[in-house]
């Protein structure tokens, strides 16, 4: 489901920032996005616009493919200012 797609992504880089930036005050919008996939699977499972293999799946697609996005993100970010104070030096 694109749908759990979109939303799990939101949630899988919430818990990203948090993890490798310790943004704790993230804590309470990662509860609130991981609420909101619970509400979209069962609105879709409800729906019988998709079988439960389908809404687990997109729930997984999406917030593992959002965390490794989110590291290889902030990865480059520290790739590009250190390749910056690099030319400073």
């Amino acid at each position: 489901s694109a749908h759990l797609v979109g939303i799990s992504g939101v949630a899988g880089a919430l818990l990203s920032i948090i993890l490798k930036k310790e943004a704790s005050q993230l804590f309470i919008p990662l509860l609130i996005s991981l609420l909101l996939v619970g509400f979209v699977a069962a609105a879709r499972l409800k729906l019988n616009a998709h079988n439960p293999q389908q809404v687990i799946l997109g729930s997984i697609l999406g917030f593992f493919v959002s965390i490794i996005f989110t590291f290889l993100l902030f990865f480059l970010i520290n790739v590009y200012f250190l390749f910056l104070i690099h030319l400073t030096i």
